[in-house]
């Protein structure tokens, strides 16, 4: 079992998500100190639950620790994404980008076009907030 599976198994069987994505990241670690070669040393959770409504951060972080345990957990490197604290922000940054788009007349000029096109791209991908949410 890879620990992308371990991790996934035991959080599915403690939380019982609504929401769970378990990335891989060490790719963007190789080379760094404390990455191994072979990979799987970095991972980004992405968890929502009915179990954390009401707890803190600290205490919902706690709980994800306890669920994988401290061997599993000492031998990564974990990041824990808030799933609901995430969605208000990038509601943020949608409405912002649309609002910027629909109101700044120096997005038309040629060197501002990465500049818009990142704007656009934010604005465009409305599913993503949906289906985080």
């Amino acid at each position: 079992m890879t620990r992308v599976e371990q991790i996934r198994k035991n959080l599915e069987n403690s939380f019982q998500p609504s929401f769970l994505e378990v990335l891989d990241e060490s790719d963007q670690h190789r080379g760094h100190a404390g990455a191994p070669e072979g990979g799987q040393s970095h991972f980004r959770v992405r968890l929502k639950s009915e179990q954390f409504k009401g707890q803190s951060r600290i205490a919902r972080h706690r709980a994800v620790h306890a669920a994988l345990g401290p061997e599993l957990i000492g031998s990564i490197h974990l990041r824990i994404a808030d799933i609901v604290k995430d969605h208000d922000i990038l509601n943020i940054a949608r409405n912002a980008a649309i609002d910027i788009l629909k109101s700044d007349p120096s997005l038309s000029l040629s060197k501002n076009l990465p500049v818009k096109m990142t704007y656009m791209q934010l604005a465009k991908y409305k599913n993503i907030w949906n289906f985080i949410s």
